[in-house]
């Protein structure tokens, strides 16, 4: 889950200088295109379970009652108009920080599990066989190697808290990184005799 949360929240941030552009063009589609965008954000952050969630929600019900008030009431049109373009810019800044924010906590965690699952590793590699490439992908060598080191007691109060705190394709992927790290410093022709067990 945090290598998709960090995908996705990077995917969020990136649609914002394309609404900047728009504001600053005086798009008259700005305001509809914010609310699209702060609508992807709510279902992002519910897939996510984030709390972000709720956050634009609330946001796009702020910019919704603004641009659907009446016109007599921000003196005509023109007026409800360019408030309501106040109202999303603002959304957007207030959501930007908070996608930032998140952003960062969760490259955090990522360089955290990243640290723990080197020395998970580093300490295994005295123990168990690595897989080579001539017999397994690397998404296939991170499940075997994951597998193998299930076992070994040096390791097993770290083994067992990456298996209880990262998801499975957040395991895989951190030790897939490191097996391509390894892997590119081997000579050619090794071959794994391990036989896959």
């Amino acid at each position: 889950m945090l290598f998709l949360a960090e995908r996705t929240l990077a995917d969020l941030l990136a649609g914002i200088p394309e609404l900047a552009d728009a504001y600053q063009r005086a798009d008259p589609a700005f305001v509809d295109k914010t609310v699209d965008w702060l609508r992807e954000v709510e279902e992002a952050s519910g897939r996510l379970r984030s709390p972000l969630q709720a956050r634009a929600a609330a946001e796009r019900l702020h910019v919704l009652e603004t641009r659907d008030e009446s016109p007599k009431e921000h003196g005509g049109s023109g007026g409800r108009r360019r408030l309501a373009r106040l109202r999303a810019a603002a959304a957007l800044r207030q959501l930007e920080g908070s996608l930032r924010k998140h952003l960062e906590e969760i490259q955090g965690e990522i360089a955290e599990a990243r640290e723990k699952m080197a020395q998970l590793l580093a300490v295994a590699a005295a123990k168990v066989k690595l897989p080579l490439p001539d017999r397994y992908t690397r998404e296939e060598a991170a499940m075997v190697l994951w597998s193998r080191m299930a076992g070994i007691e040096e390791v097993h109060n770290l083994y067992i808290y990456l298996a209880a705190t990262l998801a499975r394709g957040d395991r895989i992927i951190l030790l897939a990184e490191l097996i391509d790290r390894i892997w590119d410093q081997l000579p050619d022709g090794i071959a794994d005799r391990s036989g896959g067990s």
